[in-house]
C-alpha cells in the first residue's frame, strides 16, 4: 500500500482511503510476506514516520493493540536498510555500521513517541510489555506502572481487553474493497448498508457521484420495468440459474433525487464470474460498457472504463456465518 503521509501530500481523499482498507485488516497489509519479506521491502517498512504515527493513532484498526505495537517495533527492528545481523555486521565497512546505528536510534526514539502517544497499554499482555517493549525502550517504568494497574483494575476481563480489536464496530470488517478499477472513484472501501454497499462520494465526468454495489439480483428487482433494459434482465436470469453471487457496481449523481431513487444509475462493473463467494485473491470485475446494451435510456447508463479492478470481501463472523447458512440452502 501507498504510505498514507505520502499520499496526503498529493490527495488526502486518497490517504483516507488507503488508511481505510489498512484498518480492515493491518496485519495482512503492514507485515510483508514472502521475498518481500526476506528483501525488507513493503508493507510497514515503506512507511515513514509521519504515516507510522497515523497509522498507530487510528481508532478503526480492526487489530488487536498488540499486533499495533508489533507491526511498531518491527518497523523499528528492521531499520531503514534491513535488520542488523550477523552477516551484515561481518562484512559492512564500519562508516556503514555507524550510520545504521545512528539511523536505528532515531528511528527508535520515534518509534517510542508513537507508542506514548498512540497505543493503548493497559490493552497489551503484562509480559509482552516487560519482555518485549521496555528492553526495547518503547516503553517507559511509568507508562508500564500505569498500564499494570490498570490491568488489576480490570482483573477478570484482562483476556477480553487483550484480545478484542481496537474497532468494536461491526461495519468496520462488514464491507467490500475495490482495487485497481479504471474510474478513480470507484476505488476503495464499501460498508454495507440496507440492500447494498455504499462507498466514496467522487468526481465522475464532472459531477460528483455516489458510488455503490449491489447483487445484480437486487439491482434490477428494484428497477421499475419501464427503467429496466433487456440486458440487465438476461443477465440477472442467468446469474439465478447459475446460482452465482453475481455484483454489480454502479454510480449515482448527487443532488439529484433521493439514494433509493435516483435520477439516474450509471452502470460500471459487474462481475465476471464466481463460484459463490469471494475469493483471498479478489475477485476480478468486468467493465460494462456502450456495447453491452442496445436499449439505453436516459435511466440508464453504460460507462465502464478498463482496467478491470479487483474486488475483496472482509465480513465480521455473523456475516460470514449468514453466508455460509445461505450457500448450503
Amino acid at each position: 500500500c501507498c504510505p498514507p503521509a505520502g499520499a496526503a501530500r498529493v490527495h488526502e481523499p486518497f490517504a483516507e482511503m488507503i488508511l481505510d482498507i489498512i484498518a480492515l485488516n493491518p496485519k495482512r497489509a503492514l507485515f510483508p510476506s514472502g521475498g518481500r519479506r526476506r528483501r525488507g521491502l513493503g508493507g510497514v517498512l515503506s512507511l515513514g514516520v509521519a504515516a507510522l504515527g497515523r497509522l498507530a493513532a487510528e481508532p478503526a484498526m480492526c487489530c488487536t493493540e498488540e499486533t499495533l505495537y508489533e507491526v511498531v517495533r518491527y518497523w523499528v527492528d528492521r531499520g531503514e536498510d534491513g535488520p542488523l545481523g550477523d552477516e551484515k555486521l561481518a562484512d559492512a565497512p564500519m562508516e556503514e555500521l555507524v550510520n545504521d546505528m545512528e539511523l536505528l536510534s532515531v528511528r527508535r526514539k520515534d518509534a517510542t513517541y508513537i507508542c506514548a502517544q498512540s497505543l493503548q497499554f493497559y490493552r497489551i499482555p503484562p509480559q509482552t510489555l516487560a519482555k518485549s517493549a521496555l528492553p526495547a525502550g518503547l516503553i517507559s517504568i511509568e507508562d508500564l506502572s500505569d498500564a499494570m494497574k490498570k490491568q488489576r483494575h480490570y482483573d477478570q476481563f484482562t483476556e477480553n481487553i487483550y484480545s478484542s480489536n481496537r474497532s468494536l464496530t461491526p461495519g468496520v470488517v462488514d464491507c467490500q474493497v475495490i482495487i485497481g478499477a479504471g474510474i478513480d472513484g470507484a476505488n476503495g472501501v464499501y460498508r454495507k448498508e440496507a440492500g447494498g454497499y455504499v462507498g466514496r462520494t467522487a468526481d465522475f465526468n464532472g459531477t460528483p457521484h455516489q458510488f455503490c454495489i449491489q447483487k445484480l439480483r437486487s439491482f434490477v428487482r428494484h428497477l421499475s420495468p419501464r427503467h429496466l433494459c433487456p440486458c440487465l434482465a438476461s443477465r440477472c436470469s442467468g446469474a439465478e440459474r447459475e446460482q452465482d453471487v453475481s455484483w454489480l457496481l454502479f454510480a449515482t449523481p448527487e443532488g439529484g433525487g433521493s439514494r433509493s431513487r435516483p435520477t439516474k444509475y450509471v452502470l460500471l462493473y459487474e462481475t465476471i464470474e464466481n463460484g459463490g463467494g469471494v475469493t483471498d485473491d479478489g475477485e476480478m470485475l468486468a467493465p460494462l460498457m456502450d456495447f453491452h446494451c442496445s436499449s439505453h435510456s436516459d435511466f440508464i447508463e453504460f460507462s465502464g472504463k478498463f482496467p478491470s479492478p479487483r474486488q475483496f470481501s472482509y465480513m465480521n463472523s455473523s456475516s460470514r456465518k449468514a453466508l455460509k447458512r445461505s450457500s448450503q440452502r
